[in-house]
């Protein structure tokens, strides 16, 4: 093989589905579920990369078809896992990434072959798997002491209302009047925003199931002694301004997890 690259002559991108048949043996598990997907996600200039000295490898993620959708894990608001769709032989499938299971082989196997033609994964989806794979090395931390004021009843309910009605939630971010470590005394005041695609609040009956998770998410704060919501609202990606970004934290399941809860046992078998 040519230590010059002609990929950039190719169809091969980020979010590219990998035939596993061009693999290197031993890359990935020989027993790997067999409607499992491989998905680029290498930058498409790092693929494209015309030498192999600087960029030698590919790296990629198994998605594996899931049985139900999580809204929780939808739109990068899980930093370990995520779901998406796939458009496969025309028809959209729920699929899901843990990011625990990424791999990486040579470049120059994309040479020998082209992507899955049947298969495809968005562009929106593309740019969402990218931040979120991101989200690994940086996101926001909270204060302990406001996460320990969250009891696990609260957060079962956080965690079945965004399960249940937060598919379509870009994010949730959260205000503080003061992010540091507060006495017990000392009571979090927050605003919070749900923030969704303009295009999903023009739709009447998705905008009636973000308001529901609105009141559910008022209904769990409640009951969340020493924090004290000033504001809980609904807002288009319209809306929320770089300004908003940057003076909020997004909220992810990070924070909304159960401790007794194992975020991995879909490892164990096919249950999502």
């Amino acid at each position: 093989m040519s230590a010059t690259s002609t990929l950039h002559n190719s169809l091969w991108r980020q979010g590219a589905i990998l035939p596993r048949e061009l693999l290197n043996p031993g890359v990935i598990p020989s027993d790997l579920d067999p409607h499992a997907k491989l998905i680029l996600l290498s930058h498409s200039c790092d693929i494209v990369q015309g030498s192999y000295e600087l960029e030698p490898y590919v790296e990629f993620f198994v998605a594996r078809p899931a049985s139900k959708l999580d809204g929780a894990k939808t739109k990068g608001k899980n930093p370990r896992c995520l779901q998406f769709h796939l458009v496969v032989n025309g028809e959209e499938k729920l699929y899901e990434i843990s990011v625990h299971e990424k791999y990486r082989d040579q470049r120059s196997i994309l040479e020998q072959g082209s992507p899955e033609a049947l298969c495809c994964l968005s562009q929106r989806d593309i740019r969402i798997m990218g931040r979120w794979a991101g989200k690994r090395y940086y996101r926001p931390a909270f204060p302990t002491a406001f996460n320990n004021r969250l009891s696990e009843s609260a957060k079962k309910k956080f965690r079945k209302a965004i399960e249940q009605y937060g598919a379509e939630v870009s994010g949730v971010f959260i205000f503080f009047e003061s992010d540091g470590e507060l006495a017990e005394n000392e009571p979090y005041r927050v605003i919070v925003r749900v923030v969704t695609p303009r295009s999903i609040l023009e739709d009447d009956r998705e905008e009636q199931t973000l308001l529901t998770l609105v009141a559910k998410m008022q209904e769990a704060f409640a009951i969340c002694p020493g924090i004290e919501v000033e504001e809980l609202t609904l807002k288009s990606d319209a809306e929320f301004s770089l300004e908003d970004w940057n003076s909020s934290k997004i909220w992810d399941y990070e924070y909304l997890s159960i401790s007794e809860e194992d975020e991995h046992t879909y490892l164990a078998g096919p249950e999502l």
